[in-house]
């Protein structure tokens, strides 16, 4: 059986070459070019190059020249040395990340282990691989819990501002006292679902350039964000205040449980998701009511760390002057139960 002779698709030989390259049309756009060159072709454009190169070397001038002949001497000298020297030089990591160091694409999987070590995986392309997310649940929390600390002081500083203000308008539920929003210049404007304890409603609140962080603005507001950064949902603080009372008298109560009665007094279908946003805006509203504490206690100079020990019991640590000492001062009792 004869075999076929293969057919050169390509069009080239030993003695051709084709050339890839670009040039701009008349309008302006780029378009691709693609050329083939035989051996009289290679010469003409060899020659052609040889004639410009002579016409660059005549228009310059004598110390131009000089200049081009001294390169081209060092060139042809550190050429030598370059090429030994990167012969046992191995590429450095660092140079290469900086970008200072061009590196083969043969060698990115061995450069790749040598950075991570036992923890690179080749990843192969099955069209379904998925990023490994190592971080935990106490990552995510404390990043929050940070971010919340962060602004913890502007947050406090809303809270007894708006106060002040309820406490004045005389209303008590957050969509009752809710009116226009102000309007100010260079003002911004957050919108978002507003949680309350019968109704929950989209509502734009109005930041003003006075509010240092979004949450901060929401809080002068009367109502506690879910998250620190950008907050999609708020809770009004009446509602979290019912359930800080209600929690009070039954410990029982759980947030879950708080959660779902919300859920069937608004008549939507429940979610662990909803009982988890409750509750960062529970801890949020406790943080501050703390913080409110802290500031009291600063004000009446009762911030000492031996204040309630003086102070416990008046009428039982309280001497009198001339007064006959007793037995026993105090009685403690501890139950151990």
């Amino acid at each position: 059986m004869a075999m076929s002779k293969s057919r050169n698709r390509t069009g080239l030989s030993s003695r051709k070459v084709r050339q890839l390259g670009s040039k701009r049309d008349q309008s302006g756009h780029r378009v691709a070019t693609n050329a083939v060159y035989g051996p009289r072709a290679l010469s003409a454009r060899a020659t052609s190059s040889q004639v410009r190169r002579k016409e660059r070397l005549q228009a310059m001038t004598t110390e131009q020249r000089q200049a081009l002949e001294a390169l081209a001497e060092w060139q042809d000298d550190t050429d030598d040395i370059m090429y030994e020297a990167e012969q046992d030089m191995s590429p450095d990591v660092d140079e290469i990340l900086r970008g200072e160091q061009r590196v083969d694409i043969g060698i990115i999987e061995d450069l790749a282990h040598e950075i991570m070590g036992d923890f690179w995986q080749p990843i192969t392309s099955t069209g379904n691989t998925r990023r490994i997310d190592h971080r935990t649940r106490r990552d995510r929390i404390q990043r929050r819990v940070d971010a919340f600390n962060m602004q913890l002081p502007a947050i406090t500083n809303a809270f007894l501002a708006w106060s002040l203000d309820h406490a004045l308008s005389g209303k008590r539920s957050f969509f009752d006292q809710r009116c226009v929003p102000e309007v100010e210049a260079n003002s911004g404007f957050w919108t978002g679902k507003v949680v309350d304890v019968f109704r929950a409603e989209n509502t734009t609140l109005t930041i003003r350039t006075t509010d240092t962080f979004i949450a901060s603005a929401l809080v002068r507001h009367g109502v506690i964000p879910c998250s620190p950064i950008s907050p999609s949902v708020a809770v009004t603080v009446d509602a979290l205040e019912l359930y800080r009372v209600a929690h009070l008298r039954n410990p029982h109560f759980s947030m879950q449980a708080f959660s779902k009665t919300i859920c069937d007094l608004h008549g939507v279908e429940y979610h662990r998701y909803l009982s988890r946003q409750l509750t960062i805006a529970f801890d949020l509203y406790m943080l501050i009511r703390s913080s409110v504490d802290t500031l009291v206690a600063e004000a009446l100079n009762r911030n000492s760390p031996d204040w309630r020990l003086k102070h416990a019991c008046p009428s039982c640590t309280y001497t009198l002057k001339d007064e006959a000492p007793l037995t026993f001062t105090l009685l403690f009792a501890i139950d151990w139960q």
